[in-house]
């Protein structure tokens, strides 16, 4: 009776599988794409979810644009004098929003040696608490893919 279900989540993971797989060689074999992979933490679904939302990156002045694009920056309420940051905005798409959180979560957590990202994550983390310090990892993600893609340069490790 339950064969049937088995046999759908087999053929459900194998198609998964492949096309995880071509997804990666596709985005292996874009110029764009493999320097947006040399971000650590940026794997090959948040490169392709980032280059399908941003498509045309000089539409956006500033880098900084991309992160109120994508619902990363805070809100404000300004009443008189008052100034109240709240919590992030949430605009734009979700999915690439998401892509971008696991991202700094994996670099925060699960990358091997150190960069200067990493390293100002984990300070913020140490003083605001792990949730803020992934949310501002993610936005300098989003600041840093875009200026990675206009420039044209490769993330330097350091």
């Amino acid at each position: 009776m339950l064969e049937p279900l088995v046999e759908l989540r087999r053929q459900a993971i194998r198609s998964a599988k492949q096309m995880k797989k071509h997804l990666e060689e596709q985005i292996s074999q874009d110029p764009v794409g493999q320097r947006l992979l040399s971000v650590p933490g940026v794997g090959p679904l948040t490169a392709i979810a980032y280059k399908a939302t941003i498509d045309q990156p000089k539409r956006f002045a500033s880098s900084d644009q991309v992160a109120a694009y994508v619902g990363l920056v805070p809100s404000v309420e300004q009443s008189g004098e008052r100034d109240f940051h709240g919590r992030i905005t949430r605009e734009g798409d979700g999915l690439l929003r998401s892509y971008l959180f696991e991202a700094a979560h994996v670099l925060l957590t699960r990358k091997r040696g150190t960069c200067r990202l990493k390293r100002w994550g984990l300070k913020l983390a140490s003083k605001k608490g792990y949730g803020k310090a992934r949310v501002a990892v993610a936005r300098k993600l989003a600041v840093l893919l875009h200026h990675l893609w206009i420039t044209g340069q490769n993330y330097q490790s350091v």
